[in-house]
């Protein structure tokens, strides 16, 4: 749905998305605004002067669900084609430190040397339990 349609009905979690907050998930039935709130808020936060990156999960092949260093390696790369980055994962990652470090070392010395907003689409696999601020829609 274009920025600037008609059609679109705003609710109040569209305002609460545009303060800081930790992690938010956003769920609801399909075709219920998820996707239109999301382009809304990533167009805000470029108009702010921040950088925005969305990960969309449904575009990862089962090869990268097979071990968490595989998957948080693969969400490494799209994030630095998302942002055009300069740096490379692959030579980053290193199999001693685990999955999670090596995304947090990376994510922290390679990528966020000014604001980021990361943004991700549903995960349908299932997902690790994160800390989270659920929005009704």
């Amino acid at each position: 749905m274009p920025l600037d349609s008609p059609f679109y009905v705003a609710r109040p979690s569209d305002e609460r998305l545009r303060s800081p907050q930790p992690t938010v998930t956003l769920r609801g039935e399909r075709q219920t605004g998820k996707s239109s709130l999301l382009v809304r808020l990533r167009e805000q936060v470029r108009k702010d002067g921040w950088r925005s990156c969305y990960l969309n999960f449904q575009n990862l092949d089962k090869v990268s669900f097979e071990s968490p260093d595989a998957l948080f390696l693969e969400l490494a790369r799209m994030t630095v084609d998302e942002l055009e980055v300069d740096a490379d994962p692959d030579a980053a990652w290193l199999p001693r430190r685990g999955a999670k470090r090596n995304w947090t070392r990376f994510m922290e010395r390679e990528v966020l040397a000014r604001p980021v907003d990361a943004h991700a689409s549903p995960l349908r696999r299932g997902r690790p339990r994160l800390r989270e601020r659920r929005l009704p829609l």
